[in-house]
């Protein structure tokens, strides 16, 4: 309040706008690197802790996708957040760990001290067949360079 953390402390904040003359500036803020919230395409939410998997989210509020693999390699797994356009897998990736709007400003030399607040921000995802077609066609390319390495080592 007026620059004067409370961290967090109602009672602290409370006097401090009691005992304040004029004017009151307010700042809110979440913990830093807080839960996150994710909304899937069904228009189901959940707010889940960092860390957790976005297939356990997606359990959790009864979202199914159709994934039936472990390890991401259905179509049907493959997510984007709406808003950054940044590419998940249910199975594979953590809410809140992979980049977003944030850690692309401060890539470009914008405040790192932004990127912590970020948690504000929910990941509303939506379905991406196409990013698993470009999973599968770098995967090619990559066995197509090694068959060639390998194919031109036995020369």
């Amino acid at each position: 309040m007026n620059d004067v953390p409370t961290d967090g402390d109602t009672e602290k904040a409370t006097q401090m706008v009691m005992e304040a003359e004029g004017p009151v500036k307010l700042g809110f803020c979440r913990r830093k690197k807080g839960h996150i919230k994710v909304v899937f395409p069904n228009g189901k939410d959940i707010t889940m802790p960092r860390g957790t998997r976005l297939l356990k989210a997606a359990e959790a509020c009864d979202y199914n996708s159709g994934c039936n693999s472990p390890d991401g390699r259905c179509k049907e797994c493959w997510m984007k957040d709406e808003f950054t356009g940044e590419g998940y897998c249910l199975p594979l990736n953590i809410p809140g760990v992979v980049p977003s709007a944030w850690r692309k400003n401060m890539e470009q030399g914008g405040d790192i001290s932004d990127g912590q607040y970020e948690c504000w921000v929910p990941l509303k995802l939506v379905p991406a067949p196409e990013l698993y077609e470009a999973e599968l066609a770098a995967e090619k390319k990559i066995r197509d360079r090694n068959k060639a390495i390998r194919g031109n080592g036995k020369e």
